[in-house]
């Protein structure tokens, strides 16, 4: 199971505005659906901003942690 502390994520963010927007939208129960794999290595989120993202986490071999997200703030 991957553990992943505020801290982490917030360095993980691509900024501090990124971080709070995440941060408000987990607050306001914008998470619309989540799952994890049979290891638990990969989480998948559903997430509904101002349309519907994509986030993904998944623990590596090095037990490092990756993620990835089809929301703007990854392309801006």
């Amino acid at each position: 199971m991957i553990r992943l502390s505020r801290s982490k994520i917030q360095n993980l963010a691509a900024n501090e505005a990124v971080f709070q927007r995440g941060l408000a939208y987990f607050k306001e129960k914008r998470v619309v659906h989540a799952a994890c794999s049979k290891n638990k290595k990969l989480y998948t989120f559903t997430i509904q901003g101002n349309q519907k993202y994509r986030v993904t986490v998944e623990e590596t071999q090095e037990q490092d942690v990756e993620f990835a997200c089809n929301c703007p703030a990854m392309y801006s």
